[in-house]
């Protein structure tokens, strides 16, 4: 699942779909935070993903904040591992 959506993600960048790019994104990270076993962290996450929509949106509407995001998100799904390490 995760594959199909990273692939729906990079067409809707390629299509420059800013509302596509939004909701795969979106629909990326709820799938991996699908795998926590406690639903209230779970459920928190996720309003404050809702929350922060508008700066997030606004994010991914800069090419360099969605290159950047596009190298946070890429996944080797072969081997199962992040392709990349998040420096911050």
């Amino acid at each position: 699942m995760p594959k199909a959506i990273n692939d729906e993600y990079c067409a809707c960048i390629a299509a420059n779909d800013l509302r596509g790019i939004h909701e795969t994104n979106d629909a990326f990270h709820k799938a991996q935070l699908s795998a926590c076993t406690n639903p209230y962290l779970r459920e928190l996450i996720f309003e404050y993903m809702d929350i922060t929509l508008a700066i997030r949106a606004k994010n991914l509407a800069n090419p360099a904040r969605l290159k950047e995001s596009i190298e946070h998100d890429r996944y080797d799904f072969t081997h199962g591992k992040s392709s990349t390490a998040r420096q911050r």
